[in-house]
């Protein structure tokens, strides 16, 4: 997000980090209408859901304009948006406890330091105390090389790696039902909060996810998650209606990221599969053979039996595996499952 010259600003002296004057009000406004929360909000800023709100009641006039670009960006709009305009560039804001580190230096740098003359210490006094200067100097330096040398260093945390994986069907007939997956794995041995963004296509319908949505918005098509695990893979799911008047042979493409905050934030692509075809096969099918063999239906329960809250309609791919194969029906728009013949 680029600073734009109008951006008001605190004047505090050279040191301290620069701060942007907001408003609050337009903040909660711009949140509300998004459908967004303060915990969204705090965790993709890295801050507490106390001091969002605290932002939006005004009693912090100022953050941190690192902070403001971060929250510009969680609302998706330009920095100006959330700035108090109003008011002069002259005027300064107190930074409020939490918001910026303290960087004012202590009393003694302002005062001057008096010179010692040649009649305060006399060269016999400067003998006496050549000793202890000598066994202070000593001390300094066994300390320096303790400390460069012999006093193990810390192991420095390697950088997290995080890798996000987009699973799909290869195909599904117009108007029907299918399921995405998105695993996330990371190699942060503690929790971590993430927030996983998920674009799909123009004309799908999103019926419902697991976990649940924090945000869906429908005519843009983008879905937000909030989450915080202590595994290193989590799962996000959910069920998708391909347009009914797609035509055989189109594609559906889909797109998203994850951004995981460990004071650093790390954003990252989802990779995998971005896209599948209209085709009038079950997407169970994944030979397009109209039948579900015992390879494929153990796909499905390995991949998905643990997402006990989406009914991708096990009856129905049970039913065509023990079947002897289906047909799709463009007309009735459903799939006629052939009988086993005995």
């Amino acid at each position: 997000m680029v600073k734009t010259d109008n951006t008001p600003t605190t004047n505090i002296a050279s040191g301290i980090v620069p701060m942007a004057k907001i408003d609050g009000g337009e903040i909660r406004k711009l949140r509300e209408a998004k459908g967004l929360t303060q915990l969204y909000l705090a965790t993709f800023i890295g801050v507490t859901t106390d001091t969002v709100s605290r932002w939006e009641n005004r009693r912090y006039p100022a953050m941190k304009m690192e902070n403001a670009e971060k929250l510009a960006e969680a609302l998706e709009v330009e920095l100006d948006a959330i700035l108090d305009l109003e008011q002069g560039d002259d005027s300064v804001v107190t930074p409020q406890d939490g918001e910026v580190e303290s960087l004012s230096q202590g009393d003694q740098d302002n005062k001057s330091i008096q010179p010692v003359g040649s009649d305060v210490l006399s060269r016999s006094h400067w003998r006496s105390f050549m000793p202890w200067l000598l066994v202070i100097s000593a001390c300094v330096a066994f300390g320096g090389i303790y400390l460069m040398f012999i006093k193990p260093v810390p192991p420095v945390a390697p950088p997290v790696s995080v890798v996000v994986e987009r699973i799909l069907p290869k195909h599904i007939p117009a108007g029907q039902i299918f399921p995405v997956l998105i695993r996330v794995s990371t190699s942060q041995q503690s929790s971590v909060s993430l927030i996983v963004r998920e674009s799909i296509p123009s004309g799908c319908r999103v019926l419902n996810s697991e976990p649940s949505f924090v945000s869906a918005d429908v005519e843009s098509g983008v879905l937000k998650w909030i989450s915080r695990t202590d595994k290193q893979e989590a799962i996000f799911a959910y069920l998708v209606k391909a347009p009914v008047k797609s035509i055989d042979g189109g594609q559906l493409i889909f797109s998203g990221g994850v951004t995981i905050n460990q004071g650093d934030q790390v954003q990252v692509d989802i990779i995998g599969d971005d896209g599948l075809v209209i085709a009038p096969y079950h997407w169970a099918d994944i030979d397009q053979n109209n039948m579900i063999d015992d390879e494929e239906i153990l796909a499905v329960y390995d991949r998905y039996s643990v997402l006990v809250q989406l009914d991708f309609d096990r009856d129905l791919i049970d039913s065509i595996w023990t079947g002897d194969g289906y047909m799709w029906d463009k007309r009735t728009e459903r799939y006629v499952v052939q009988k086993y013949k005995r």
